[in-house]
């Protein structure tokens, strides 16, 4: 735990930045407009130092976050800057959907208040760290082959009292993939975000080895 809250490293998933000490909070904003401001004076301090041409304009950025933010939907940003550099820029809401649990600190070093009854959005600095994609990302779906097994996706079904997620891909992509498992069976639980709310789905439950194997075929390309 003692790791967790002095790394340099975000975490994995972006809700848990709220365990993280409260010096470590840039500002917190209660109008999604002063956080979308925020992360468009943090994008311009990074935005020359692109290692590739701008992917998604700022202007389509700030409109998808400001469409997000309301909703309760984090948002964060990442790009490859030169000399092995990875900058990421996010936007934290408080309470959160994914940790709506977790203790938030109750002031930080530069004064920051919570307010956890309000929605908020608490935002963080742009942090500049030589390392691969890997050690920063979660992993990352690879690009569908031509020839892919199609999953059986339906709604959800309360067939546990609990589910424990074993793995889970990336959280800065649209489309989140998580590796559940309850009652001694596995699946594979899909969740698509965009701006008209998240829809969840799920895939046939399986045997464990079953689960493992269709997980890596999401992963590789083979399934989807």
């Amino acid at each position: 735990m003692s790791d967790f809250l002095s790394s340099v490293l975000p975490p994995m998933r972006t809700g848990d930045w709220l365990a993280k000490p409260a010096s470590r909070i840039a500002a917190t904003f209660h109008e999604a407009g002063q956080a979308t401001d925020w992360m468009a004076d943090e994008y311009a301090k990074v935005r020359e130092a692109l290692l590739l041409p701008e992917g998604v304009p700022l202007k389509d950025r700030l409109e998808i976050a400001l469409d997000l933010l309301p909703r309760g939907v984090d948002v964060q940003w990442g790009e490859w800057l030169q000399g092995g550099r990875f900058a990421t820029i996010g936007v934290i809401c408080c309470p959160n959907r994914h940790v709506p649990t977790l203790a938030r600190p109750a002031q930080g070093e530069h004064g920051v208040e919570w307010h956890p009854v309000a929605r908020n959005w608490t935002s963080r600095s742009a942090l500049e760290v030589g390392m691969t994609m890997e050690e920063f990302h979660g992993p990352h779906v690879k690009p569908l082959k031509e020839a892919y097994v199609a999953i059986d996706w339906s709604a959800p079904m309360a067939r546990c009292n609990s589910v424990r997620v074993r793995s889970y891909t990336c959280d800065c992509l649209p489309t989140v993939y998580e590796l559940c498992v309850a009652g001694g069976l596995g699946h594979i639980r899909r969740t698509e975000r965009s701006a008209k709310g998240d829809r969840v789905s799920e895939s046939p439950w399986l045997r464990d080895a079953e689960a493992k194997r269709l997980w890596h075929g999401i992963l590789e390309g083979d399934a989807r």
